[in-house]
């Protein structure tokens, strides 16, 4: 069986979330629904749909949250186009 590759914030979200939701607008990525791949059990799927998001212009950034387990920040291509200078559990965040 292949290494689950978690030092990868992509493969991490397609892993746990099966789905890239972005923490701004709420759209959406679905793995084989817009991929065109079928994913089975037993292969890398997560890799290949990690990838998959990653060419198709998908932010995917593991953030510390203080007193929090670990959290992926997750920006569709056009949210991800813009400035995040304050995006949550990122360093520019205030905490406000």
């Amino acid at each position: 069986m292949a290494s689950p590759h978690l030092d990868d914030p992509y493969y991490c979200v397609a892993l746990v979330f099966t789905l890239f939701m972005c923490d701004r607008c709420r759209e959406y990525l679905l793995g084989d629904a817009q991929s065109g791949e079928s994913y089975g059990p037993g292969d890398d799927w997560y890799h290949r749909f990690g990838e998959f998001a990653r060419r198709a212009g998908w932010h995917a950034e593991t953030v510390s949250v203080p007193n929090d387990s670990t959290k992926w920040l997750v920006l569709c291509p056009t949210c991800a186009a813009k400035p995040r200078h304050a995006e949550p559990g990122t360093a520019s965040d205030s905490g406000a």
